[in-house]
């Protein structure tokens, strides 16, 4: 019978001694159950993935708050160059209102004498 079922394992693409195993073979410990050596290298094992969790989580709160110093810098900066521009704008505006003022002047003074001011 053991040969059959080997063999029917074999045709099923399981091996051999993982099929008698998980057909309760004698001698060998229940699949729920690890040993004492298993124990202390799944322990070694998790304090590792631990550690290394622990510095992924470390540079992960640095580069974020790397990230956000220089968010804040940036809209800091976005917030100085919006004012200079407008700033311009406004002086802008004012050159064009006071250039136009000057060309009225210019025009009404050569209609009233008749000749070009002196420069």
């Amino acid at each position: 019978m053991k040969i059959f079922a080997a063999g029917f394992a074999l045709a099923m693409g399981l091996s051999a001694p993982a099929f008698a195993q998980a057909a309760g073979q004698a001698g060998a410990p229940p699949h729920n159950e690890s040993t004492p050596a298993e124990r202390a290298e799944t322990a070694s094992l998790n304090s590792q993935i631990s550690q290394g969790n622990a510095a992924i989580d470390t540079q992960t709160a640095q580069q974020k708050a790397l990230y956000q110093q220089k968010e804040q810098q940036y809209q800091q900066q976005m917030q100085e160059s919006q004012a200079a521009q407008e700033l311009y704008q406004q002086k802008q505006a004012q050159y064009e209102a006071q250039r136009a003022q000057y060309d009225a002047e210019r025009a009404a003074y050569e209609r009233a004498t008749g000749k070009a001011p002196p420069e």
